[in-house]
């Protein structure tokens, strides 16, 4: 009896080793975190599509012990494609690093985009397994999503983080404007 549990103990311990580890890693050096994601349609009829990501070494805050170089907190990078898929696949080749959608929290629809309706652009984020639901979802009225996410603020370091409280911060005092995530408009 003691026999088995000594064995029992032993491929217990066996199969801890050989199971745990990574085995998906993705290592921080090697992302480029996008935080907003614009889509245009361009005059050719293509699809634009914009990505804000963001530049870890200058957002990071500034303390009297140093941190955050002054830099630009964000790059922007644009593909263009005859599909919206297409043209976010050829976004990667604009950036040294693997694009990764997980921290999106805007996704901004240009006005011309908008009137040809937003359906395919929906269910292409619904499929993308990176996107959440609670992606912040805007219409650029009388602008292109280019324009609107290029726009520096000098408040918060992040221009998507800017508009995504000044949205919550006019629907909860002013009233006039609703935040809609994908989920709820899904």
């Amino acid at each position: 009896m003691k026999r088995n549990g000594i064995v029992y103990v032993a491929l217990l311990f066996l199969c801890i080793t050989m199971l745990s580890g990574c085995w998906s890693k993705k290592e921080l050096t090697d992302l480029a975190f996008v935080i907003a994601v614009g889509l245009d349609k361009t005059e050719d009829g293509k699809y634009a599509v914009i990505f804000q990501i963001v530049n870890p070494g200058n957002v990071a805050g500034t303390t009297q012990r140093g941190g955050g170089s002054g830099g630009v907190p964000i790059s922007l990078c644009k593909a263009t494609g005859d599909t919206l898929l297409e043209a976010s696949r050829k976004g990667s080749k604009k950036v040294s690093r693997l694009i990764y959608y997980a921290h999106t929290n805007l996704l901004v629809i240009g006005e011309e985009l908008a009137k040809e309706g937003i359906g395919g652009v929906l269910d292409v984020m619904e499929r993308s397994n990176q996107f959440r639901t609670t992606t912040m979802v805007v219409i650029a009225q009388h602008h292109t999503a280019e324009d609107v996410l290029k726009v520096l603020t000098p408040i918060d370091k992040i221009p998507a983080n800017e508009i995504i409280k000044t949205l919550k911060f006019s629907e909860k005092i002013w009233g006039q404007t609703v935040r809609v995530n994908i989920g709820e408009v899904i």
